[in-house]
């Protein structure tokens, strides 16, 4: 009877061993397809999160290509203030601004030249002035080849050495900065005396200054990489 008694005890506990290892196995089961649905979740939530981030950093490069190109033109005081020690070697030479009346960035804009070129104090500056300039229009002007506003800064120059060099040096200033700008000789058969005349344009379209700059050095850089 104690014999019996004991197999049969054995019997119990080894049923309920097994009984446990099969709870174990499908505890352990159930447990890994929790890691596995976690784990999966967390990988999407990541994948989520990663999405959101690129969509994120591609409307912010969309604002910056957006605001690159309507922002005004403008020079720093740096920049003005490297742009007047740079025309120091120049002397006895006026120069005039101009900017067509109603262009509020471009008067900015030419204020802002005329400012810097102060700073050279070796130069007669005039204050910028404004005027008027309309495309013709009417009968006169039927058939005649479609015309769009002239944009940018033209620096014109008298026909005097001094003159022309000072011209392109502005210009050479303003380019160098990201600003669209070219020389124009004034074709008049009146003596002048050697000067400068700077007249802003309206605002080129793109980008202009630092952002001009910034997207040539790009596309620099992104057609050497796609080099061979």
């Amino acid at each position: 009877m104690g014999i019996m008694g004991e197999l049969g005890v054995g019997i119990k506990i080894a049923s309920i061993n097994g009984a446990l290892r099969g709870k174990s196995a499908e505890l352990r089961s159930k447990s890994d397809l929790l890691l596995g649905l976690v784990t999966q979740e967390a990988a999407e939530l990541r994948n989520d999160a990663e999405g959101l981030h690129e969509q994120a950093e591609s409307e912010h490069l969309m604002r910056v290509k957006i605001e690159a190109g309507v922002a005004w033109r403008r020079l720093t005081e740096q920049q003005k203030t490297e742009i007047g020690d740079s025309l120091k070697r120049f002397s006895n030479q006026g120069v005039s601004f101009w900017s067509n009346a109603g262009d509020v960035e471009a008067s900015w804009f030419a204020a802002d030249i005329a400012e810097a070129i102060t700073k050279a104090e070796t130069l007669r500056v005039y204050a910028p002035a404004q005027f008027i300039s309309a495309m013709e229009g009417g009968s006169s002007n039927l058939g005649k080849p479609i015309r769009h506003a002239d944009t940018g800064v033209v620096v014109g120059y008298t026909p005097y050495a001094p003159s022309q060099l000072l011209a392109d040096a502005i210009v050479k200033e303003l380019t160098t900065r990201g600003f669209d700008a070219v020389t124009r000789k004034n074709e008049s058969k009146q003596p002048i005396a050697p000067q400068v005349a700077v007249q802003v344009e309206a605002r080129p379209e793109g980008p202009q200054g630092e952002f001009k700059l910034q997207a040539e050095q790009e596309a620099k850089a992104k057609k050497t990489k796609s080099k061979p």
